[in-house]
């Protein structure tokens, strides 16, 4: 059997990467109308806030969603705050399960524990696009990359959003895996202090000036977990599983099966590592292959994926650095 090993290195903004666009629209009673001129009414929950909550409406705005009508959701403290958007300027509403039932899709960009509790019933009316953990593996939930798996959110009311490092690791992935049968995948993923949301980045950014001005030889351990960010690398992402891996390196491995379609045991192994930066994940991700792969088609073939750029690191030597990617979409 021939084989090789294909390695691709991706630098990524992952809240961008995380905020899913519908491409499939179900066609219901109540909103076929609007869909088919795609005059939408769209709600963030969580977006006056959360990292992740502003990266959603910021790929509206760059994408030229077609919004008519966008409402932005928080809590009682965020209520009445005023968000500026390409859409005019929103004020943010105090959650309720009747408002955000009139939008025709609805953003979660909360907790799973939020989702499980309202998702669902939102479903009931809206299109509804969670971005937690809470469904993604549940059965007859699509977990969907639309460039990937768009289809299978057609006629769905609740869509599960995978997470981001399996997000951007698969849309590599995935078109080579058509051309040469991936046999098995190991990924190591460095993952920026955004992952854990805006609290994520606040805390780093306090622990390294803490250390900086001299206030701290150490800083603090941070929220994400027992041990400081700041000046340091920290192998531990979520809890520790039964099988020695983290729960944040599992969902790479459950997530990659359900997307692309693949056994319940085929062979992927992750490794996920908190960095000191502010935003745009990297990962390292080396495949082997049924089919042979030489460098010239690796790269030819590489070049034309969706909302992907590929670069020769040896010639752009800075293509692949945070600061070149934060921020695209």
């Amino acid at each position: 059997m021939k084989f090789s090993a294909a390695v691709l290195l991706l630098t990524l903004t992952a809240p961008t990467a995380t905020a899913f666009t519908p491409t499939f629209l179900p066609h219901t009673t109540k909103h076929s109308a609007k869909h088919s001129a795609l005059n939408l009414s769209v709600g963030v929950v969580g977006g006056s806030s959360g990292a992740v909550g502003k990266e959603i409406i910021g790929v509206l705005e760059n994408r030229n969603f077609d919004v008519t009508d966008l409402r932005i959701y928080g809590s009682a403290r965020s209520a009445g705050k005023k968000v500026a958007t390409k859409f005019g300027e929103v004020t943010c509403e105090k959650f309720s399960i009747e408002s955000a039932k009139s939008c025709d899709i609805v953003f979660l960009a909360v907790s799973g524990e939020f989702a499980l509790e309202h998702a669902e019933k939102l479903a009931e009316s809206s299109v509804v696009i969670d971005n937690s953990s809470a469904f993604r593996m549940k059965e007859g939930v699509p977990l969907v990359i639309p460039e990937i798996n768009g289809a299978t959110c057609k006629g769905k009311k609740l869509i599960a959003n995978p997470n981001c490092t399996t997000a951007i690791g698969l849309m590599a992935v995935n078109p080579l895996h058509k051309l040469f049968k991936m046999k098995r995948m190991l990924m190591s993923t460095y993952q920026a202090s955004s992952g854990a949301g805006q609290e994520g980045m606040d805390e780093l950014e306090a622990g390294t000036r803490d250390v900086v001005n001299g206030v701290k030889k150490v800083a603090d351990d941070w929220a994400g977990g027992s041990h400081p960010l700041a000046f340091n690398l920290i192998p531990h992402i979520d809890k520790f599983q039964e099988n020695g891996y983290t729960k944040e390196e599992m969902k790479v491995t459950w997530e990659t099966r359900k997307i692309m379609g693949l056994d319940g045991e085929f062979p992927v192994s992750c490794t996920a590592v908190r960095i000191p930066i502010y935003r745009a994940h990297s990962e390292t991700i080396v495949m082997e292959t049924e089919e042979k792969v030489s460098r010239h088609t690796r790269r030819f073939y590489a070049t034309p994926i969706p909302q992907t750029t590929s670069y020769n690191r040896t010639t752009r030597r800075c293509s692949h650095m945070r600061v070149a990617n934060t921020g695209r979409s």
